[in-house]
């Protein structure tokens, strides 16, 4: 497995210094130090880490969302345990090897220094770890980022390419049109869109008074739903290992709506059937986390109640998914985020909706944004597909009516391919049955539906498939079908 530790040096850092610190490590693994393992709740681990020095982590685990936390002591030395883990000695270890370092910003005016390692039971296994993970490695979204020009991620800044700006106006277009359909038709606010995240948000949470604020301008204008862009900043991020999973600036979607008591149910389940057929349209698995309000039944107030109960019912309704509940000290109301697995196995949020945040009771506000971080969002079709899914590829699908009198079919051909959120367009009616020009066609397309008078006649379209021989004349009804299985097997 791999792992990290966070440093405060004094000085700078250089590498030979890695190899005096893994003979360090070694020899408290030869020596089988018991370790023991300490429950608590958040604030008194933070004062024990720090009163052990450990001043990082006690900063980053006053910001956690469990109730209790888990505190490995071995001797002096102490670490947060964030996973599972029953070990009671040092030589449960096995074998460890120290691989390289990153500086990660400043803390309280001192350089954080990032080690990273990996550990396995014994010799053999680590070869093979080390040798899986210099595979993924190269399938990780920095590297698919810089290889392909899409962006380059150089510490917490990332710079899109122009390609990298396509890829990115795509998804948003394609959401954009999503949302519209769901009846939340998109605005520009009057204030602007740039804003930080309030000191000791959650990294995954965007501020609540923000949202409900933003909702607020919309509803005295009269608009019970809508949705809009904004970009948030997070201006003190100094995790520079994370890419585009973790950025100083996200471009997230979001939607807005007000609805009453009795329409709350209705709103939520409507709202996470679409944010999860979204991600099954993109190829995504998911766990849904749901949190709430770190108070005793008895202190929540009436909307929040209300608010809870509906959301926890959405979710079983929902179905078919993991469902983790946990506690937020940061908003009112509830919160469902739908976390996605990464190369790594590391979870990450994307799309939320927090239902109940106002405190007027003249009206329930849900706030949601259907894919979260669209930076984050790309980051893990890069890693899920190798590179772009069919939906968002710049290859996709040309129709061409053959002449004037067949336009109408073509059009109703491109309507039916874009129902099922595939992206299609109509090449210009000059086109004709030229078949060197729809060879270079398919050159920047994977498939080339062709309408003549016979296609619209006998209601089929002749298909044009790039690397296959011959074209294939298929009915309507059939090819929608088989674009269907072709975007499932992605």
């Amino acid at each position: 497995m791999a792992f990290y530790y966070d440093f405060c040096f004094p000085f700078d850092f250089q590498a030979p210094l890695l190899t005096l610190i893994e003979e360090g490590m070694h020899r408290i693994i030869k020596d089988s130090l018991p370790i023991e393992m300490l429950e608590m709740v958040p604030f008194s681990a933070s004062e024990m880490l720090s009163h052990f020095q450990e001043e990082v982590l006690s900063a980053q685990v006053l910001h956690t969302e469990d109730s209790l936390v888990k505190i490995a002591k071995i001797g002096s030395f102490l670490d947060w345990v964030q996973e599972e883990d029953d070990a009671s000695s040092t030589c449960e270890a096995g074998v460890i090897k120290l691989k390289t370092f990153e500086k990660v910003g400043p803390f309280q005016g001192e350089s954080v220094v990032r080690i990273w390692g990996v550990a396995a039971s014994n010799k053999q296994e680590l070869k093979i770890y080390l040798k899986q993970e210099s595979f993924l490695l190269k399938r990780m979204h920095q590297q698919l980022g810089k290889e392909g020009g899409w962006f380059l991620c150089d510490g917490p800044i990332n710079i899109f390419y122009p390609k990298g700006e396509r890829l990115m106006h795509d998804l948003s277009l394609l959401l954009r049109d999503e949302v519209a359909k769901n009846g939340f038709p998109f605005v520009s606010g009057p204030a602007s869109y740039v804003v930080n995240v309030l000191e000791g948000e959650d990294a995954d949470c965007l501020c609540s008074s923000l949202l409900t604020k933003r909702a607020e301008i919309y509803r005295n204008l009269g608009l019970i739903k809508c949705a809009e862009d904004s970009i948030f900043l997070k201006p003190d991020l100094n995790d520079f290992s994370s890419g585009l999973l973790q950025t100083v600036q996200s471009s997230v979607d979001i939607q807005y709506m007000f609805c009453s008591e009795k329409q709350v149910f209705h709103e939520c389940i409507s709202s996470l059937q679409f944010m999860s057929k979204m991600l099954k349209i993109l190829g995504f698995e998911f766990k849904v986390v749901l949190s709430t309000r770190k108070v005793k039944s008895s202190a929540l107030n009436k909307l929040e109640k209300i608010c809870i109960e509906a959301l926890k019912k959405a979710v079983l309704a929902l179905g078919e998914h993991e469902v983790v509940e946990k506690f937020h000290p940061h908003f009112q109301g509830a919160k469902i985020e739908f976390k996605v697995k990464d190369l790594l196995g590391r979870d990450w949020a994307t799309g939320f909706m927090q239902v109940g945040l106002n405190e007027k009771q003249d009206g329930i506000l849900l706030a949601r944004s259907t894919l979260g971080s669209k930076e984050r969002f790309i980051a893990l079709l890069l890693e899920k597909y190798n590179e772009l899914p069919f939906l968002l590829q710049d290859k996709s699908i040309k129709v061409l009516a053959l002449d004037d009198a067949v336009l109408g079919y073509a059009y109703e051909v491109l309507g039916r391919v874009q129902s099922e959120g595939i992206r299609s367009e109509i090449e210009s009616l000059k086109m004709t049955q030229n078949d060197n020009l729809q060879k270079r066609l398919l050159e920047k397309n994977l498939f080339l539906l062709i309408v003549g008078s016979e296609e619209k006649n006998n209601a089929t379209v002749k298909v044009r498939v790039s690397g296959a021989e011959h074209p294939e004349i298929l009915p309507l009804d059939e090819l929608i079908l088989r674009l269907k299985r072709y975007k499932e097997l992605e």
